[in-house]
């Protein structure tokens, strides 16, 4: 394991880590003074049940160890903290480049960058060539993803240099974020193919070939177990209390055991899920579906719907959006077709109430086709920052800015007028986003301008650009997954 953190002078030793998370896991603090002469180290485990229960405080006087004492008391820290880094189910600390753990599509509810990803001296440029990884995470050093092209595939990458770590052969095409979770890698497969056409008032399941949800080993891709269902696995699921959730073409909620893949409980969902991947907060689930176009928002823990709203007049984007939670606030994006007119909309929902709080008409246009000849990638992806929504739209082809409270147009761009189904990446106080044509845009975020843009080759798809460091890292249907340097793509930004 390589360490980012540099070891002081023995002679003036002043130390700390700290491991955290906020569902529960493992918290490890160890903390070090030169002044005090005093050692402090605590394993806290923290659930459900028994939340910040300390297992283990030992102190040791700085005089027990004589003049090795600061070498031997960093060294124990750095010891559990490997053995942490590796083991821990769900721990906190960003070990080697990236996250220790992944467990919803976008990193978490609000879709935001971790800092400390930010923040990691990361700066190189590779390219993986051996399909379109759609929606890539980067986990311990290890870049998860699965492939969109044929022939369909998990993919382990090292980070370093993109080289394959392993790759593992799916039946159909891999468009969620793998989850990682300890030494498990979980993904969906699945097509957005129907094999009949669905009608208004009619439920319908969407995917066809084989469709399944899949947990594989992180150390060599060998699959573990693998749970075939009646419709797609696009969505990504969510790892949240010690079981995986997942939606998807098959008309249900799954509860599902991650070490055996056993569904422990269904409950039945009126609607299908194409791309809304589901967030999770406090116990609640949120997600969007198509046939009827409804908002849900499912309590995990009494196993019910909570609230489920009808989006009036949607006949798209509701079920590709991944929602966004801010707040009390819950965002997501709908098409209203009528009399030939395709209107893109931003819509805001009370997480509490599922009552609609605004819905901001923002242009009209052409539906995207599939190859299939299906209406396809309706919605962007919405992100969020400082009261703001960014987002970018594939109707209108232009990238927007919104006042969240009011759903107020801040500012807007038509780019080069490609349809945009890629969320923008906000990063010090500038938006990264690519668009259907290929070029990677860097814009400011407060006036929406343009300040650098760089043709990548290959069409961006709707997926979460991944920073690390001073690398960006994002799949194209070239097909390809690129780790671009900041300074080519943003140069403003080093």
């Amino acid at each position: 394991m390589e360490m980012a953190a540099q070891i002081p002078a023995v002679h003036s030793l002043n130390f700390s880590l700290a491991v955290a998370q906020e569902d529960g896991g493992t918290r490890f603090q160890a903390t070090f003074s030169r002044s005090s002469g005093e050692i402090q180290v605590a394993l806290v485990h923290s659930s459900l049940r028994k939340r910040g229960r300390v297992m283990a405080v030992s102190r040791v006087s700085r005089r027990s160890f004589g003049p090795f004492f600061y070498v031997v008391a960093l060294l124990i820290a750095l010891a559990l903290t490997v053995r942490l880094s590796v083991f821990a189910v769900d721990g906190g600390q960003l070990s080697s480049y990236g996250l220790p753990s992944a467990t919803m599509f976008g990193i978490d509810a609000t879709h935001t960058p971790v800092p400390g990803m930010i923040q990691e001296p990361l700066d190189v440029h590779w390219t993986y060539d051996g399909g379109a990884v759609m929606n890539p995470v980067a986990v311990r050093g290890v870049v998860y993803g699965g492939t969109v092209t044929a022939p369909y595939m998990v993919v382990a990458l090292n980070i370093k240099n993109g080289r394959p770590l392993w790759t593992t052969e799916m039946t159909n095409q891999v468009m969620t974020m793998p989850l990682v979770v300890g030494s498990t890698v979980y993904v969906g497969t699945g097509n957005s193919l129907f094999a009949h056409v669905p009608a208004a008032g009619h439920s319908a399941v969407r995917g066809t070939g084989s469709s399944s949800l899949v947990a594989l080993s992180t150390k060599t891709g060998r699959i573990l177990w693998q749970d075939t269902t009646a419709g797609e696995d696009m969505p990504t699921p969510v790892f949240w209390h010690g079981n995986l959730y997942a939606v998807g073409g098959s008309d249900q909620l799954m509860e599902i055991n991650p070490a055996t893949g056993q569904i422990m409980r269904t409950l039945a969902i009126p609607s299908y899920v194409s791309m809304s991947s589901p967030v999770v907060s406090h116990g609640l689930l949120y997600f969007g579906g198509a046939y009827p176009y409804n908002f849900y928002s499912v309590n995990l823990t009494r196993w019910s719907v909570q609230w489920s709203t009808l989006i009036p007049g949607a006949s798209g984007a509701v079920d590709d959006c991944p929602p966004l939670l801010a707040g009390n606030n819950v965002y997501t994006e709908a098409v209203k077709t009528t009399g030939g007119r395709n209107e893109f909309y931003a819509v805001d929902l009370n997480r509490t109430t599922g009552q609609i709080v605004w819905q901001r008409a923002l242009g009209s246009g052409p539906l995207p086709f599939s190859a299939s000849g299906r209406a396809s990638n309706e919605s962007g992806i919405p992100v969020f920052h400082g009261g703001v929504l960014y987002l970018g739209n594939p109707i209108t082809k232009t990238l927007y800015a919104l006042n969240a409270h009011t759903g107020a147009v801040l500012w807007s761009n038509g780019l080069n007028h490609q349809g945009i189904t890629q969320a923008p990446l906000y990063v010090d106080g500038q938006l990264l986003v690519g668009d259907g044509g290929g070029t990677l845009w860097d814009v400011n975020a407060q006036t929406g301008q343009v300040i650098n843009k760089t043709a990548v080759g290959g069409a961006f798809m709707p997926s979460m650009p991944l920073l690390i460091g001073q690398t960006l890292i994002v799949g194209t249907r070239a097909p390809a997954l690129d780790a671009l340097s900041l300074k080519t793509v943003a140069p403003s930004l080093r």
